[in-house]
């Protein structure tokens, strides 16, 4: 034998011998393939789309099959094989996310109890060269016809840039449901949560009829998050519908007939809303089942100013002068730097206050007209559309959304109606912020903040002083800016100082739900606010630049 062979021979053994191992390790092992879906799946409906995940852990995966089955009846609705590349290789696909629809009603499926069958495989030698299996039976319900939605409330009339609320029943427990404004989604809430005439005054810390004791902080944060995630608004929505899996899967008696719960949802018409944007509501339920219901309502037109904005090198170094954290701003020009505010970190700070508002307190936490600041001038007001100039050059286009009042130099700033503190602090372009959750999706903030009084988590009532004003953040001088939101979107602050709007456009359609606040009908609150009513506001003269 020659020296190279004799080193070679060792050598050819060991690489054999690490191949073995492998083979050994991979093709032997008893990892077995994990399945993953990416919603709950118990209960399928008419046409339920299904997404999963399926990972092979060593050697691919081979097979993956999806089957419903119903008594006798199956039907698969998803199969799908993965060759192998070598006999020492496996099929090399080694995680799969995949996607289909189990059309149940289209297959024959009734209404009731079935069993959802997800199976796959994976290249492993073990079980006679047959692979490692994952199976998982789930029983579900089929769910063959739609929630019913009745409509309610009577009438809706919505000025652009305006709010409404929309009263209905939906026969079933809903998964999601609320009103559609084009895109925009506003969440309903189940009616149990509105209070009536006695117990109003309590919203914020008395519990609904449903429950027993008052609500702390912390299950009202729950029944919210709730709401949010689609289990009508923390009523015990999922527990009733696991029970009904249980009884349907042990049980063949007919099915029950559906309940009918009443729900109640606040909406919004943006101010550059569509002459006749669709409005209409939904409601899914848990398998996937979608209704929908128009209501009956009136957008008016609403005249919004324009306004020329001059600014010069000093505001522009003054508005920089506001803003310690500048991160991502191209510093080294002032007027790139100003844009950047203006148009960056204003996108930013609204995307923020959009998160705040994503999750509300399902009670009614507000009563009444709500407070705009005591001897205050308006000055913008919203959804003035403003054109930005430089050295008589447009360098910049933005809107309004908010109301702003100027009163005397650090004047005290009033909750304006009872919630919940949900923000506090530095908010980009509105500086020092107060955010309010009055409930239902229906919030208030209060921005250019000097100083803060409250903290995240107080319960506020009307009237309470949260803070002074400022010239914090975007702001050219001492001054509060005002918003209303439902949702994440602005609406016009006026009409939530005016009685009778309120009246006319919230109180009515809960007429039979809550009772109209004992003073309602006075005019308390007419001197300190604008008019505004449900029907079109008159063109205005266009005002003189300020």
């Amino acid at each position: 034998m020659s020296k190279r062979a004799f080193f070679i021979l060792p050598g050819l053994v060991l690489l054999a011998i690490a191949a073995l191992v492998m083979v050994i390790v991979v093709k032997f092992s008893s990892a077995k393939p994990t399945i993953t879906f990416s919603k709950d799946m118990s209960h399928v409906g008419r046409s339920s789309p299904v997404t999963l995940k399926v990972v092979g852990q060593k050697s691919g995966l081979k097979e993956i099959k999806v089957t419903l089955r119903q008594g006798k009846k199956e039907e698969i609705f998803f199969h799908e094989n993965f060759p192998s590349k070598g006999f020492f290789r496996g099929s090399e696909v080694y995680d799969k996310e995949v996607t289909f629809k189990i059309n149940s009603v289209e297959k024959g499926f009734e209404a009731g109890p079935a069993e959802l069958i997800t199976a796959a495989t994976d290249h492993s030698w073990r079980g006679g060269f047959k692979g490692n299996l994952t199976e998982i039976v789930q029983p579900v319900v089929v769910v063959t016809k739609p929630p019913v939605i009745t409509v309610l409330s009577p009438s809706h009339y919505v000025n652009k840039g305006g709010a409404g609320l929309v009263v209905y029943q939906v026969t079933g427990d809903p998964a999601k449901t609320g009103v559609m404004v084009g895109q925009l989604f506003f969440q309903g809430y189940s009616i149990v949560y509105l209070k009536a005439k006695e117990t109003a005054r309590k919203a914020a810390t008395t519990a609904s009829p449903a429950d027993a004791g008052p609500k702390t902080e912390a299950s009202l944060k729950k029944d919210a998050d709730a709401s949010k995630q689609g289990k009508a608004d923390g009523e015990p929505a999922q527990t009733e519908s696991s029970n009904s899996i249980k009884k349907a899967i042990g049980s063949s008696s007919a099915p029950v007939e559906p309940k009918i719960k009443t729900f109640a949802a606040f909406f919004a018409l943006p101010y550059n809303a569509a002459d006749n944007e669709q409005m209409f509501v939904i409601a899914q339920d848990y398998a996937g089942n979608e209704a929908k219901a128009s209501f009956w309502h009136k957008i008016f037109k609403v005249h919004f100013r324009q306004d020329k904005v001059t600014v010069s090198e000093k505001f522009i170094n003054n508005v920089i002068n506001n803003f310690q954290d500048l991160k991502g701003a191209p510093t080294n020009d002032p007027i790139k730097t100003f844009l950047w505010i203006n148009k960056d970190l204003r996108k930013e700070s609204n995307d923020r206050i959009e998160k705040v508002c994503a999750t509300s307190y399902p009670q009614m936490l507000w009563e009444g007209t709500f407070l705009r600041m005591k001897r205050s001038d308006p000055k913008a007001l919203f959804a003035d559309s403003r054109t930005y100039f430089y050295n008589g050059q447009v360098i910049d286009q933005q809107v309004h959304l908010g109301q702003d009042l100027a009163s005397l130099a650090n004047s005290p700033v009033e909750a304006g109606n009872n919630g919940i503190v949900v923000f506090t602090g530095d908010l980009g372009i509105y500086g020092q912020t107060v955010i309010i959750d009055h409930g239902m999706s229906l919030f208030s903030s209060y921005s250019h903040l000097s100083r803060i009084d409250v903290n995240k988590g107080d319960r506020v009532t009307r009237g309470t002083q949260i803070a002074v004003t400022g010239s914090t953040g975007l702001a050219g001088g001492d001054h509060l800016h005002y918003g209303m939101m439902v949702g994440s979107t602005f609406v016009n602050p006026k009409e939530w100082w005016d009685t009778k709007w309120i009246k006319d456009n919230i109180y009515l359609n809960l007429k039979g739900f809550v009772q109209t606040p004992t003073g309602l009908d006075a005019s308390s609150d007419q001197s300190t606010s604008p008019a505004a009513t449900a029907k079109p506001e008159a063109p205005k003269e266009r005002p003189k630049k300020r």
